[in-house]
């Protein structure tokens, strides 16, 4: 099973450096939210075996323009998209999405 642990580095980082007056907040739901800004949420699964990272963005899925190979689902909002990062391969797509969610919020 592969470490997700610095590939799910990289999305904090990218979102810390786009917006550094935030900070992710746990919910009630065990999702991290990043607070004030309210344009992405985080979700670890960490089962037995399988560990995934969901990444829930601000902004329609039919909006969002990403690789076919990544499967875009509804996020933690109706109205949110939600990526999951399943392998280090999903990065570079996924880090695409987070700047573009970024970029209408």
């Amino acid at each position: 099973m592969e470490n997700l642990q610095n590939a799910s580095g990289a999305i904090v980082d990218l979102v810390y450096s786009l917006s550094p007056k935030s900070c992710f907040v746990e919910s009630d739901y065990g999702d991290w939210i990043l607070r004030p800004k309210n344009w992405i949420a985080l979700h670890f699964s960490l089962g037995r075996y399988a560990k995934r990272l969901h990444v829930s963005l601000n902004i329609w899925r039919g909006n969002l323009d990403a690789e076919p190979s990544l499967k875009i689902k509804q996020g933690r909002i109706a109205c949110w998209s939600k990526v999951t990062l399943e392998a280090v391969t999903d990065l570079p797509p996924i880090l695409s999405c987070v700047l573009q969610a970024h970029s209408v919020n």
